[in-house]
């Protein structure tokens, strides 16, 4: 549905640049102008849902997880796998160790952390699926907040652009 409403868009929008950069057709400028600040509103308000979306993922990915992993178990962060990007940045994956009837289990977060998260020894709850304890929620929450402030400057920033076109 989102990449619909991506192309919708996408689409309205490249009209609309088409129609403000038209020379041969006979436009009036103040057609060609409005299409120019339609074009703007359309894809700040692509980014505008980005940054909504980025806001929304840590709310709704523990929604998601949460609705099967109901049984609350004490972890110890045992170590940290380290994945690289490909330009070459480093994201540490906590790895997690506890006992779940009887039976010990090693299960890497693959939310990474960031800033100062807890080090090797730190006891953390996770959410386990009680049918399959290898699927789990962990709360990583410098990584959840990264994702939300960065939403909200996104949107923030948005807004301000959109409220400043509509005003002028």
């Amino acid at each position: 549905m989102f990449i619909v409403l991506f192309i919708i868009i996408f689409g309205s929008g490249a009209v609309a640049l088409f129609i403000a950069n038209s020379e041969n057709l006979t436009f009036s400028d103040e057609f060609k102008n409005m299409a120019k600040e339609i074009f703007v509103l359309l894809i700040l308000g692509i980014f505008g849902l980005i940054g909504l979306m980025m806001m929304l993922y840590p709310i709704i990915n523990r929604r998601k997880k949460l609705k099967y992993c109901k049984c609350l178990v004490k972890a110890t962060i045992i170590d940290f796998k380290r994945s690289y990007g490909p330009e070459g940045g480093t994201s540490y994956h906590p790895v997690y160790e506890f006992c779940y009837k009887g039976e010990i289990y090693r299960v890497t977060n693959p939310m990474a952390t960031l800033l100062t998260d807890p080090n090797i020894g730190t006891q953390v709850d996770i959410f386990i699926n009680e049918d399959n304890p290898y699927d789990f929620y962990a709360q990583v929450k410098s990584t959840e907040l990264f994702f939300i402030y960065l939403g909200f400057l996104f949107v923030s920033g948005i807004s301000t652009c959109i409220f400043s076109i509509l005003t002028s």
